[in-house]
């Protein structure tokens, strides 16, 4: 079995939210410096209608602010995309809200620091750099990054948004994936490490753990004829399990194709796979699974 499979288990393995806190740390910095970058910039603003700022900067300092504001603009916002960026689609108006506040603050500072007196040629210096980071900074900032076209050439393991698959996060029904691994270590023992042969369409293995629960894994063929784009799996579980299972995949072969779960139940898991380019030739994707089953509330892990 394709050794993925093992990495998928040991991730699950360790529920420890090591990302969300670096998620949560990143995205409280990015918040600190954009207050910082308006409070600042509204300070030289009204500094300078007061009177207070007069002198204007040389022109090495006009260029060392350009480049400093850009560089202060660009960390936000790659600081709110790194914390956006794990289950979340890049979109929605706190996004865009961030990203116009900073942009208003990156002016405040640059209409403040444009007193009377600057050195001509320096000062079209500072806009061009100012706005041309904006503008670039803005543009990859805005764009829409939820992949929802039918050409991006990416394999997708979306999981079904049932009840089931959201259950999976709660921590009242948290899953006992650390005895999983070595289940599934011991199922890989068992077969041949190698994907299905060319008249080969599945491969199945379920071993039970120690509280009785089953732990299912193997591989599937999608078969596709000539001009057809979108098919159905079914992948029975026979005897039924006696829980919901988690359920991840991960296409190991065949053309780039988009794999989605539609269903998951005690019986089986249905899929819905669609290529990305129709084929003129008879094709076939194989997708390796893992399932297990989870653990109520109230029971024992």
């Amino acid at each position: 079995m394709p050794p993925s499979l093992l990495a998928a288990a040991r991730e699950f393995a360790d529920p420890k939210p090591i990302w969300k806190g670096y998620e949560r740390l990143v995205r409280q910095a990015g918040i600190v410096g954009l207050s910082l970058l308006l409070v600042l910039g509204a300070w030289l603003l009204v500094r300078r209608r007061t009177g207070a700022l007069e002198q204007p900067l040389e022109s090495a300092g006009l260029l060392a602010a350009a480049l400093l504001l850009g560089l202060w603009s660009g960390s936000l916002r790659w600081a709110w995309c790194v914390s956006a960026a794990r289950g979340r689609a890049r979109r929605g108006w706190p996004h865009h809200l961030f990203g116009v506040l900073t942009a208003a603050g990156v002016l405040a500072f640059g209409t403040a620091l444009s007193l009377p007196g600057s050195p001509v040629a320096a000062m079209a210096m500072f806009w061009c750099i100012l706005l041309g980071a904006e503008a670039a900074g803005g543009i990859a900032f805005h764009a829409r990054r939820d992949g929802g076209g039918d050409s991006v050439p990416d394999t997708s393991r979306d999981l079904a948004q049932t009840p089931v698959a959201n259950a999976a996060a709660d921590a009242g029904n948290r899953m006992d994936f650390a005895g999983a691994a070595p289940l599934v270590e011991q199922a890989a023992e068992n077969e041949d490490g190698e994907l299905l042969a060319a008249d080969e369409l599945q491969r199945m293995s379920r071993v039970r753990d120690a509280q009785g629960g089953e732990v299912v894994a193997g591989l599937v063929r999608c078969c596709f004829d000539p001009g057809e784009r979108q098919r159905d799996v079914h992948l029975a579980f026979c005897p039924p399990l006696k829980k919901v299972p988690h359920f991840s995949l991960e296409q190991v072969e065949g053309p780039v194709a988009r794999v989605r779960t539609s269903l998951v139940e005690t019986f089986g898991v249905g899929l819905e796979v669609k290529l990305n380019a129709i084929s003129n030739e008879p094709t076939s994707v194989q997708i390796q699974f893992f399932a297990c089953e989870q653990l109520l509330d109230g029971e024992a892990h």
